[in-house]
């Protein structure tokens, strides 16, 4: 049973069941959410009066953020998802603007280098020739170094998809979704690396053609799909001959499309023969992929994808897992296209786990929907508290309703960083 209370009660780990307005026009997620931190608390209190609460379905006992913690914790040994509030300082400073375009720069080689070596390594697949991975392996070292440190910038880069690019971009876009996700966790660094370095390679056995199959437009028949299905098979044998290979990254390339309920590929593993690493590569390779452009159809938004993903997750990667790696993202995930208070039009370009409502954006359009040259970057957390401007995000919008294109727009940051 539902109960009516005042969001001045409310509690962490309350499960909020319904809203004293629409949905749509709340950040929320989801139609239905656990209260999970102090930030939460503060978004229900601003724009609520009250809401209603499932007792059934909140924390058997509610006593604050402490248990709440304890109970992430203990959920089949997965590290704390509840996020630590960050002081306004830590807010201003991490999100930025100099900082972040520092960093996005390194990230820009970072990023070329491993397309380049990613792409080596298909042509001496193709060619038969020895994989000399070692490169790769250095390069994701550094990635998963300017991660830990700040993950949004080279978030930030995932956004440049070009269409029917189901090759170097792709995989390395999973490689930095999967490390941010693991470093989210917190796992071991060199946990990390393994991770990275498998969901780099996930893909290496799309060649020939399974890689001309996934680009046409048509539909694909039960015998192309026979033919796609075997590329974690190939993609294995090509690298059985390297034995310096972690195991986990082994894994990750075979087993990256099984799923919980039995229905994926190549070994049909069910439930726990799949490994939790293994499992957050596969959300990787799903939401970067719902978010890419086809020959067939349009990319989806970051907010639907992530939507789609949680949707089917018991059967497919694991609710938790999932719920961890939406929180990881963010209520406004980079990328995302949001309209201001103010009636201008940007795009996030960072979002801390302690600051998911005060993004740094980019701004595209001024509050009279014209067009910005040069576009700027703004900490809505400094905007709002150091300079008296109260903007804050009023909602995700489609890009195409604004005729944005935000590959472009990434594309030419990138430029004008490098």
């Amino acid at each position: 049973m539902k109960h009516r209370i005042d969001t001045a009660e409310l509690q962490v780990g309350m499960f909020v069941a319904e809203l004293d307005r629409p949905w749509l026009e709340s950040p929320f997620l989801f139609q239905g959410f656990l209260i999970e931190g102090e930030e939460d608390l503060a978004t229900l209190r601003e724009l609520c009066d009250y809401v209603y609460f499932d007792p059934e379905r909140s924390l058997e006992s509610v006593r604050g953020t402490v248990m709440a913690n304890r109970r992430a914790a203990n959920d089949a040994g997965a590290p704390a998802a509840i996020e630590e509030p960050m002081s306004r300082e830590e807010r201003e400073r991490e999100n930025d603007p100099k900082l972040f375009g520092e960093t996005f720069r390194r990230v820009i080689k970072l990023h070329k280098q491993a397309e380049i070596r990613f792409s080596q390594i298909i042509d001496d697949r193709r060619l038969q020739k020895r994989i000399d991975y070692g490169p790769l392996k250095e390069i994701v070292g550094e990635l998963a170094e300017v991660i830990e440190r700040n993950p949004n910038a080279a978030l930030w880069l995932t956004k440049l998809h070009a269409q029917d690019e189901l090759t170097a971009t792709h995989c390395v876009n999973v490689a930095i979704f999967s490390m941010a996700f693991a470093y989210y966790r917190k796992m071991d660094r060199t946990l990390v690396r393994e991770i990275g370095l498998g969901a780099l390679l996930h893909d290496i056995g799309l060649t020939g053609p399974a890689n001309c199959i996934i680009r046409q437009k048509e539909k694909l028949t039960p015998a192309d799909f026979r033919i796609v299905r075997r590329h974690p098979i190939e993609a294995f044998a090509s690298l059985d001959r390297v034995h310096t290979l972690p195991e986990v990254s082994r894994k990750i390339i075979r087993w990256h499309h099984e799923r919980l309920d039995g229905s994926g590929y190549p070994d049909r593993l069910k439930g726990d023969e799949i490994p939790e690493y293994v499992r957050m590569v596969g959300i990787a390779d799903a939401y970067d992929a719902m978010a890419s452009d086809r020959a067939y159809r349009a990319g989806k938004q970051p907010t639907e994808a992530l939507t789609e993903l949680h949707h089917d997750a018991e059967n497919t990667f694991g609710a938790e897992l999932v719920q961890d790696f939406i929180r990881c993202i963010g209520i406004y995930p980079v990328g995302s296209v949001v309209k201001l208070n103010t009636g201008a039009i940007g795009l996030v370009a960072s979002s801390l786990p302690g600051a998911r409502l005060t993004p740094l954006v980019l701004l595209i359009r001024d509050g009279n929907g014209q067009p910005l040259h040069p576009r700027r970057m703004v900490n809505l957390e400094i905007a709002a508290n150091r300079y008296g401007r109260n903007w804050s995000i009023e909602q995700v919008v489609d890009p195409n309703d604004y005729r944005i294109n935000i590959a472009n727009i990434a594309m030419d940051e990138m430029r004008a960083f490098s």
